[in-house]
């Protein structure tokens, strides 16, 4: 048995603030949203290309908001993607630059803490020639 797809469930404060940050920061589409009483949304789910994320609150409380995870998602343009994001306002926590693993990456952390780094792999990682002194063992 292989697994197939992961769907990522980030808590948030609110549903509704988030779906539009998502959507005009990060240029997400809202796929479906769950509504209760008063219809406030109570579940969302958005995407943008391959990648879906799912939006919701727990009634209890008992749930840390954002932070203990990095999401790392692969772009097909990941300078494009850091124009867009750009542009549009969002809070850049990393600017873009090359990584010594390989990859061209930023970072853009939501308004409930969860960190996004979005990536473009550049070149091909040589370990004996790529990992910093300080990052071996």
């Amino acid at each position: 048995m292989a697994l197939k797809e992961i769907h990522p469930i980030l808590w948030v404060s609110s549903i509704e603030r988030s779906v539009l940050f998502y959507q005009q920061r990060l240029g997400f589409d809202l796929a479906f949203a769950m509504t209760g009483d008063g219809g406030t949304m109570v579940h969302a789910s958005i995407t943008n290309g391959g990648v879906t994320l799912m939006l919701g609150t727990k009634p209890d409380g008992g749930v840390a908001i954002g932070g203990g995870v990095e999401l790392y998602t692969y772009a097909d343009d990941v300078d494009a993607y850091y124009e867009r994001v750009c542009s549009a306002g969002a809070p850049v926590t990393q600017a873009i630059a090359d990584q010594y693993w390989g990859d061209r990456t930023f970072t853009v952390t939501d308004p409930d803490g969860h960190v996004l780094t979005f990536a473009q792999t550049v070149r091909a990682f040589d370990p004996a020639r790529d990992v910093p002194v300080a990052a071996t063992v």
